[in-house]
């Protein structure tokens, strides 16, 4: 029995590091996404099964959002100001922020088991 749970291409994880590598990190090595780890899981063979798992995350409190995206991306150095401030991920956060101030951002995970045989 096997299992791998991984973020889609479609989670903020992966659009968020995408942002930000394009922004601050563009020579750091990109995500991999689940529908990549499935890809060379069938190619090894493997008859998966792939269970999608969305879900959001968000606050209002912006000291919460600055940790929570420093920790997406591996890097407390970039505050959530300059995060806003600059490139496509300014362009990504005002897409996942209200009218409030507040933060939602929108995930999806695939579960991927199977059986040996």
């Amino acid at each position: 029995f096997g299992v791998v749970a991984q973020a889609s291409s479609r989670s903020h994880y992966l659009a968020f590091y995408d942002a930000y590598r394009a922004t601050f990190a563009p020579s750091v090595t990109p995500y991999t996404d689940a529908e990549g780890v499935a890809d060379a899981l069938r190619a090894a063979g493997i008859d998966l099964a792939v269970q999608v798992l969305p879900y959001t995350t968000g606050s209002a409190d912006r000291g919460v959002v600055e940790g929570f995206l420093q920790r997406c991306a591996f890097d407390d150095t970039v505050s959530l100001d300059d995060m806003e401030a600059h490139g496509p991920l300014a362009q990504y956060l005002a897409g996942c922020r209200a009218a409030d101030g507040s933060y939602t951002f929108t995930h999806e995970a695939h579960l991927m088991t199977w059986e040996s045989r």
